[in-house]
């Protein structure tokens, strides 16, 4: 399969993880560096090659991933948490202009931008008295 789409992230995170499994380290690192290429803000990515530089040796490289997949997974954890919160004000422009920020800081410029888009509208219709 990935001879025939070298950019699929989900099938080069698995073949990654098989490689770390079947302790074809070096193989398994490519696989995951080639990963943060097309997805740099994947958390498991970071994740997963984290554990395998720990396994080959480079501990500061692996730490540095390691914070950035902990970073990263922290983010997510917080846009789950201001969605629950719109359960009960979807509405709320404070809350969109979170999730704005919170997009940006996962690499999602576009999606970052329609929650700012969509906390001014609110803001507009709240100060019209829509």
């Amino acid at each position: 399969f990935l001879e025939n789409d070298s950019g699929n992230l989900s099938a080069l995170l698995l073949r990654g993880i098989v490689l770390a499994d079947q302790e074809k380290l070096t193989s398994a690192q490519a696989d995951f560096e080639h990963c943060l290429s097309i997805a740099p803000f994947h958390d498991e990515t970071h994740y997963r090659l984290s554990q395998v530089l720990f396994r080959l040796g480079d501990s500061s490289k692996a730490t540095e991933h390691l914070q950035e997949s902990q970073r990263l997974s922290e983010l997510k954890r917080r846009v789950l948490e201001i969605n629950r919160r719109r359960e009960t004000a979807a509405q709320d422009p404070v809350l969109m202009d979170k999730l704005a920020d919170l997009f940006e800081a996962l690499g999602q410029p576009i999606t970052s931008e329609q929650w700012r888009r969509s906390a001014q509208i609110a803001r507009t219709r709240h100060h019209s008295g829509l």
